[in-house]
């Protein structure tokens, strides 16, 4: 099965699990023993989960750097770190620029993939 870092991670430290690879391009800190995908066989796999904030278009530049600011100071805590950390999580604060930049690839990479594939809506 295919699933998230945070559910998966505590069911493969406590052994219930045996995990065989992670999707993602680079090792994860929470479980480097696992080789990535790509490592394991499937060459150029690179699937990973992630989460974001996402505000209102119109937004006010001044808030926004505010809120980004804030919630980056929060990310980088220790406490969130660490907490996150042990549930498989990286945290990865990032501009408003870097971030709408990563959303705009991801949906390149996976316009490809459905494309390719011949995907459809039913």
């Amino acid at each position: 099965m295919v699933t998230n870092m945070a559910t998966a991670v505590p069911l493969v430290r406590s052994g219930r699990l045996k995990g065989l690879a992670v999707t993602s391009a680079r090792c994860a800190n929470a479980v480097p023993e696992l080789p990535t995908a790509a490592e394991a066989g499937v060459p150029g796999y690179d699937y990973t989960t992630w989460y974001g904030m996402l505000a209102p278009a119109g937004i006010s530049p001044p808030l926004l750097s505010r809120i980004n600011r804030d919630v980056a100071a929060v990310l980088r805590s220790a406490q969130v770190t660490e907490r996150f950390g042990a549930q498989g999580l990286d945290v990865q604060p990032s501009s408003p620029a870097e971030f709408a930049a990563y959303i705009k690839s991801e949906i390149a990479k996976w316009g490809k993939v459905i494309r390719t594939a011949g995907i459809k809506p039913e």
